[in-house]
């Protein structure tokens, strides 16, 4: 089986602290320090994390980047996920996938149809409960490729921050389909938590995550297959958890 790789790229001058890349099991993304579930469940399978939603709209995790040394650098962040049936038999699931800086969520809807997949560029904010999306700002989305259920698909988000505005790039199968887009709003840090949010459209959506990596942005226009994961074990102290290093060749 393929694997569903989700990548989050974010750009600007700084660097970031933590040598890269670094990769983790689904397994251990749920096990981070920090890490939140506020709403949904999550069951661990093998190495991997199982997401099933339980509302409308609503962020199912959320992760704090400043623990990683990640404050806005260049980096991206690469999911593993699997698509699953939806719990109602419906095939239609449409996952986010967001960097948030505490208000502003930038990213993207993975729309799914009977076909397969696209990306739809948002710009979305956080609810005051911390919990709910509001959905604020349709930026465009791509056209679908094929992607069969309980099959993977690649998934792509750049983000190019600026001072007048932020620009995100949806990809799927590196460059089967793409869609570029800007919104004037820029990306902020200082408006609270720098994380990554994952979210559900509805209550019966779900999904597998297999793996996710941190590396450096600049490998964001050469997204390797996933199949050619490999490990070299890593001790990080400061996250207080093992984490492993993969090459992607």
């Amino acid at each position: 089986m393929k694997h569903l790789s989700l990548v989050v790229a974010l750009t600007t001058l700084s660097t970031p602290a933590l040598a890269l890349p670094i990769s983790f099991t689904g397994a251990e993304f749920a096990s981070l320090p920090d890490i939140t579930f506020p709403t949904g469940t999550r069951t661990i399978i093998g190495d991997s994390l199982r997401i099933d939603g339980t509302s409308t709209q609503a962020v199912v995790a959320s992760l704090p980047l400043d623990q990683f040394g990640l404050n806005p650098g260049g980096f991206e962040v690469q999911f593993n996920i699997t698509r699953l049936l939806r719990d109602d038999g419906n095939t239609e699931q449409n996952p986010f996938i967001y960097l948030s800086d505490g208000l502003n969520l930038f990213g993207a809807t993975f729309i799914d149809t009977v076909e397969g997949f696209g990306a739809q560029i948002r710009r979305d904010e956080l609810d005051s409960d911390g919990q709910s999306l509001n959905r604020i700002e349709f930026l465009g989305t791509s056209p679908i490729t094929p992607v069969a259920v309980n099959s993977d698909y690649l998934a792509t988000i750049s983000i190019e921050i600026g001072t007048d505005g932020t620009t995100i790039t949806g990809d799927v199968n590196n460059g089967a389909v793409r869609r570029t887009a800007s919104t004037t709003t820029v990306f902020d840090p200082g408006n609270g938590a720098f994380s990554l949010v994952l979210g559900s459209n509805s209550f019966t959506e779900n999904y597998i995550i297999n793996s996710v990596t941190f590396r450096e942005v600049s490998a964001a226009t050469a997204v390797a297959e996933p199949g050619a994961l490999g490990g070299m074990g890593l001790g990080l102290l400061t996250l207080g958890l093992g984490l492993y290093r993969r090459r992607f060749v």
